[in-house]
């Protein structure tokens, strides 16, 4: 694949201000570059992938994406370099996830146990289904080991890819809220989101309840329908303040 057809698909466009070339791969694994990969300058909570990114073109990578002039002949310099990655990614796939129907689970409690309710209700009607969880993924029958709720982005877009090609028809996955300010479902777009409930978690990493509910909130603004636990205060909200076509229930987990 071109660098200018793997960028075609994403926000960035194909204009190029070097000449294009062959693209073998896509990471923002400093540890994972290759020649002809592009490798995606993130900045994370220890770590700035900008470091590498002058180490990564001499390794032979095909291009660098940047959030900032670095001064290096082959970057590419975004405004968000979490969200490029995504577009990336999935371009990289052929994009899996505008071939599945996608149903998100977001919430501090019930995401696992809302999700296999859903699988088992959606494989009872006929339809071959794929989870994504804390516990474990699946691709109908067949588990998978999961490292993270909501995988990295590169997992996540291959493992939709793995999904796609078995043939599944619906995908439903628990959305963490670190998956969601993280960008790790790229560009998905989302047929059915459930919100369960909000309680204190994860502060440490959010910093306050409000943040966390934002994060959460960020779902909602990429799916076509909601339903929502209203029996949670920050349910009542959430319905209150999103834009999508919504449903609210009462007694989710």
């Amino acid at each position: 694949m071109k660098l200018s057809e793997l960028l075609g698909s994403t926000s960035y466009g194909r204009t190029l201000d070097f000449p294009d070339c062959e693209v073998t791969g896509v990471t923002d694994n400093s540890k994972k570059i290759e020649k002809g990969s592009v490798f995606v300058c993130v900045k994370g909570g220890s770590f700035d992938g900008h470091t590498k990114a002058a180490e990564a073109l001499e390794l032979g990578a095909a291009a660098v994406v940047t959030e900032r002039d670095l001064g290096l002949e082959r970057q590419i310099i975004t405004d968000s370099s979490r969200k490029c990655y995504g577009e990336l990614c999935a371009a990289w796939f052929d994009h899996p996830e505008k071939k599945l129907k996608v149903i998100g689970v977001t919430g501090t409690n019930g995401k696992t146990t809302m999700t296999n309710v859903i699988k088992k209700i959606l494989t009872g009607c006929g339809y071959k289904v794929g989870l994504i969880g804390t516990i474990q993924n699946e691709i109908g029958d067949k588990v998978l080991h999961t490292d993270n709720t909501t995988p990295m982005t590169y997992d996540y877009m291959a493992l939709l890819d793995q999904m796609v090609k078995e043939k599944c028809d619906v995908v439903v996955m628990e959305v963490s809220s670190f998956g969601l300010v993280q960008y790790r479902t790229g560009p998905t777009h989302f047929d059915v989101s459930v919100f369960t409930n909000l309680t204190q978690d994860h502060l440490d990493y959010h910093g306050t309840m409000e943040e966390y509910y934002k994060a959460k909130k960020m779902l909602f603004d990429v799916s076509d329908t909601a339903v929502i636990n209203t029996d949670d205060e920050y349910g009542k909200r959430l319905y209150s303040e999103i834009n999508c076509r919504k449903l609210f229930g009462n007694k989710l987990p």
